[in-house]
């Protein structure tokens, strides 16, 4: 092996010091100061000893390190080390440059390189990462406008022991660009669906309804061309739409304002249109894409159409949203799901109904009403619930009193429950918000039915899925889809009343959410037989429960405006959701609010209580943080952060809401 050559230890900065001290010291013996000048000179010479000393001692370091490098083989010899036709360097374990070849010197050219940190002229490199994990072979780093792969190699001693980290760097400025460019033209499949076109033609006068139609389809033509696409209308309210990738930026930029421009249009009526995209990128091909935008047009739809949703492989990103959903409902999808979960009960031996977790009125009501309904057509059906952690227990004690051992625990569905089981879920689509999540992997026939809009977290693989973002509640769907299940319903009193008390509970007293479905499955329970002022006694709170409830409002503060904020720490071990959603509801009586969140510790857990009368969107807000719900009422639950950050996160969501 060749001996490295020495390098010159006076470099530029200590030549330029050491002649400043010479200088001193001959000015010193000129003026006669003939001590003062050889105390100068002598500690000159000590200073060019110790330079000299020290770089003996980190040329031998920096020896000894090179010859441990073996950049792909073992007979490589240091000089191809040193002329190696990449930058190269070699750093300590601290990140500092003890030594570097000709090539990274141009890199970076009259810059001083030697003792400097590595973070200096790569910031974006971690050396915990480098040295703690394993190899990565796809990190990329930029200096001076430049892109670099990032090779590198630990240099360990005869023990093992890490000595230092050798580097070098792979120029791809010009497959990254070419990457750029590639990317920019990917071909980005887009679905545009007019949300209330059956609404339009209908309120829209003859004379004008041809021209509202035009005033739609010149506004869509024009918003295209804006972003080079090409489009072709394949039914009368959708248009399927290609355009490059590169337009796709400023379209999330400006947070899709085509829909809000089409709510704006002058279609010569009361009715506004609504518009809901669904746009799908990063597929492998343009026949991915085009699936990824069938799913996320009906995720916007799902969460109650008027905005985009933009799917790529990894993810969904939803913009707009903030309005009301515009109903759209007709009678014939209930009559559809009914005779087709007939056909699955055909299909089972057994079925295990289930909602939420810490399950309230609406969630127990809706399997109450589902359970009662199946068995009283023959089949088996249990209702799978934690009775401690339920939020309406008299529902279930007062239904347990006709149709005793319905309710089992998780633990015996987990036992009980087989492959050819038929599971239904009501009042979530969420996996980790159902009550058994472990009998999901049992069971091959899944059903939901849900009125909640459509979260990025849903379970997969359904079989028959009934979610309706326009109803009130699960049970006023239920007690929709019973009426065609069975020609003479035999409902009785107690079923009847905890589907009543779950519309009721989800309506505020049927103020909030609530169409003409909603009275009309109102109607039929009352017939048979609701009292509602029994079902008014199940809402009934103790005097400790009202007295913490009217202590939470009296610690709530207003943020950006018109929010209501409160913050209460739940001391005991009962279940805070009662308390919090009812003062949650309290909030919004208070002159000028709009929203309002309640925030509790309980436990280890945060939650959080969100209400609005409509002008502000909780489930968005909220879905930053992990929830989910309707724009009016929704909730989250965080783990793992203390109750000043989780306030300090719904700060920071309601923010983002609002920009």
């Amino acid at each position: 092996m060749k001996k490295i050559k020495s390098l010159d230890f006076l470099n530029a900065d200590k030549l330029i010091i050491f002649s400043l001290l010479i200088i001193f010291g001959v000015l010193s013996a000129i003026s006669n100061n003939m001590w003062l000048a050889i105390a100068q000179i002598m500690i000159t010479v000590a200073v060019i000893v110790w330079a000299f000393l020290t770089h003996r001692y980190q040329r031998a370091e920096i020896n000894s390190i090179l010859k441990s490098v073996a950049f792909s083989a073992d007979s490589e010899t240091l000089d191809t080390v040193i002329k190696f036709p990449l930058p190269a360097l070699v750093i300590r374990l601290n990140g500092d440059i003890i030594w570097h070849n000709k090539e990274f010197e141009k890199l970076l050219p009259g810059e001083i390189i030697i003792g400097k940190s590595i973070h200096n002229f790569l910031t974006d490199i971690s050396m915990r990462k480098l040295i703690e994990e394993d190899y990565d072979p796809h990190i990329m780093t930029s200096c001076k406008n430049k892109v670099y792969q990032f090779c590198y190699n630990i240099i360990t001693d005869n023990n093992k022991a890490k000595k230092a980290v050798a580097i070098y760097l792979v120029d791809r400025t010009h497959e990254t660009e070419v990457e750029h460019r590639l990317d920019a033209k990917e071909a980005v499949a887009a679905i545009i669906n007019i949300d209330n076109y059956e609404e339009i033609a209908k309120n829209v006068t003859e004379e004008n309804k041809y021209l509202a139609f035009a005033a739609i389809d010149r506004k869509s033509n024009v918003w295209i061309s804006s972003i080079e696409g090409i489009s072709t209308k394949y039914e009368k309210d959708k248009l399927f739409l290609v355009f490059e990738k590169r337009n796709l930026s400023e379209l999330t930029e400006n947070k899709f304002d085509i829909i809000k421009q089409f709510s704006h249009l002058d279609l010569g009526g009361k009715v506004h249109a609504t518009l809901s995209i669904g746009i799908g990128y990063g597929g492998v091909d343009i026949a991915e894409n085009y699936q990824f935008a069938n799913l996320a047009l009906e995720m916007a739809l799902g969460r109650g159409g008027d905005q985009a949703v933009v799917k790529n492989s990894e993810k969904f990103t939803f913009y707009g949203g903030n309005s009301q959903e515009v109903e759209k409902r007709n009678k014939v999808k209930p009559r559809v799901v009914a005779h087709a979960l007939l056909k699955l009960l055909d299909q089972t031996e057994e079925v295990f109904i289930m909602g939420h977790i810490n399950p309230d009125a609406d969630a127990i009501g809706s399997a109450i009403g589902l359970c009662g309904t199946i068995n009283d057509l023959g089949y088996k059906a249990r209702i799978v619930i934690n009775k401690q952690k339920a939020l309406s227990p008299s529902l279930i004690s007062d239904y347990e009193k006709v149709a005793p051992g319905v309710f089992i625990s998780p633990t015996e569905a987990i036992n009980q429950c087989k492959e050819t089981s038929l599971v239904i879920i009501a009042d979530t689509h969420k996996p980790s918000y159902v009550e058994c999540s472990q009998i999901l992997s049992v069971s091959k026939q899944i059903v939901i039915i849900d009125h909640h809009r459509k979260a990025a977290e849903f379970i997969e693989n359904v079989t028959l899925s009934y979610m309706e973002p326009y109803a009130s509640s699960a049970c006023e769907m239920v007690t929709e889809i019973l009426q065609y299940m069975n020609n003479k319903p035999n409902l009785p009193i107690e079923m009847a009343q905890a589907l009543y008390a779950g519309i009721t509970l989800d309506t505020k007293n049927f103020t909030i959410k609530t169409g003409v479905r909603t009275f009309e499955a109102a109607s039929f329970l009352r017939r048979n037989g609701v009292d509602t002022i029994a079902v008014r006694r199940l809402f009934q709170t103790n005097l400790e429960t009202v007295l913490k409830r009217t202590e939470i409002i009296k610690e709530a503060y207003i943020y950006s405006q018109d929010i209501a904020i409160s913050v209460y720490t739940n001391t005991d071990n009962s279940s805070p959701n009662v308390v919090t959603s009812q003062a949650a509801d309290e909030l919004l009586n208070i002159l000028g609010v709009n929203a309002s969140f309640v925030v509790c510790l309980h436990g280890d857990n945060i939650i959080i209580s969100g209400r609005s009368l409509g002008n502000v969107n909780v489930q968005k807000i909220l879905e930053e943080l992990g929830g989910g719900g309707h724009l009016t009422v929704s909730g989250a639950q965080l783990k793992g952060v203390s109750l000043a950050e989780a306030i300090a996160q719904l700060h920071d969501a309601i923010d983002k809401s609002r920009e």
